[in-house]
């Protein structure tokens, strides 16, 4: 367990060192385009594309960053007047729920990327896949934040198990 959370805080620096990148990448492409249209009076046609999916990818990225520290919106003022057993338990049940759904979004999601493999965009002309893809990859660096959560889950409600008796 303690080699998994090595590992994946190693996948979040490098996560975080990605979505820094990003931003500030994202900011120049951006102002850099105003810039253009406003003083040059010419506009890039490729940025508010490029802004786009980028916009996304760093969502996506950042998204799964957030689930280290269970700091996603829930409605935690019903657990919270729950015993502390039932909170754990509830805890396990909605990780487990939410591992569930995000392996069927990583599937759904690399059949929507290579379904896209033909088309491009209009101003890049890339492949669609490269934006599509993002939905998989972000299922999975979800998938992989919340089997972390799901065994300590375990470990938690094995540990108050054995206090108890």
């Amino acid at each position: 367990m303690a080699g998994y959370g090595r590992f994946l805080a190693m996948v979040r620096r490098i996560i975080s060192g990605v979505v820094v990148f990003m931003l500030a990448l994202l900011v120049i492409i951006v102002l850099t385009a105003v810039f253009f249209r406003y003083v040059l009076n010419d506009s890039i046609t490729w940025s508010s594309e490029v802004a786009r999916y980028m916009c996304i990818w760093v969502g996506f990225l950042s998204a799964s960053l957030i689930v280290a520290n269970r700091g996603h919106l829930g409605l935690e003022f019903v657990v919270k007047k729950m015993p502390e057993p039932a909170t754990r338990l509830i805890r396990l049940i909605s990780d487990s729920a939410i591992l569930a759904f995000l392996a069927v979004i990583l599937y759904q999601g690399i059949k929507l990327a290579i379904f896209q493999l033909e088309q491009n965009s209009p101003s890049l002309e890339i492949s669609m896949f490269w934006p599509y893809a993002s939905v998989p990859v972000f299922a999975c660096l979800m998938a992989l934040e919340f089997i972390h959560l799901v065994c300590l889950d375990i470990n938690d409600l094995k540990r108050s198990g054995s206090e108890g008796k």
